[in-house]
């Protein structure tokens, strides 16, 4: 299903308790161009924000990464994150693919996926500002009408 992830949990405002989910949003973020790696990295933390002011919980490996490589002189890689990021993965309630620019061509985002089906955390995706959350697997139809429903910036 298809649903705005501002009106999700709307429910909550009238009295109905619905849990929060912890979501592990996965996001494309290598690159060789830094600029690209700055773009990815701010539309993560817009991505992030929106889910969290939606109300889910959000962990952003790439917005909580990003500057403690950058001052840590840490490599940004997914090869040397891979153990944290998946021993988050194995505690989210599920995996969140934005399905921004280069989502679909991403190692580590397909390693995400591949680890998340690995220890049966179920994989959702959203757009890439994070307003419209499809609670499925992201599949090129599920990116069509994503795309389709950019609400907002």
């Amino acid at each position: 299903s298809l649903l705005s992830a501002t009106g999700a949990f709307s429910a909550q405002r009238v009295g109905i308790s619905m849990p929060k989910q912890l979501l592990y949003l996965a996001t494309p973020y290598s690159s060789d161009a830094d600029g690209i790696r700055i773009a990815r990295h701010a539309l993560a933390c817009k991505c992030a924000a929106n889910l969290l002011e939606a109300g889910f919980l959000v962990f952003s490996p790439i917005a909580h990464s990003h500057y403690i490589a950058a001052v840590g002189k840490l490599p940004s890689g997914f090869d040397y994150w891979r153990e944290f990021d998946e021993a988050m993965i194995s505690v989210a309630d599920a995996v969140c693919v934005a399905l921004m620019d280069g989502w679909d061509q991403s190692d580590g985002v397909r390693r995400e996926m591949d680890y998340a089906r690995s220890v049966s955390t179920p994989i959702y995706c959203c757009n890439a500002n994070g307003r419209v959350v499809h609670y499925g697997e992201p599949t090129d139809a599920a990116a069509r009408r994503l795309e389709d429903h950019v609400v907002g910036g």
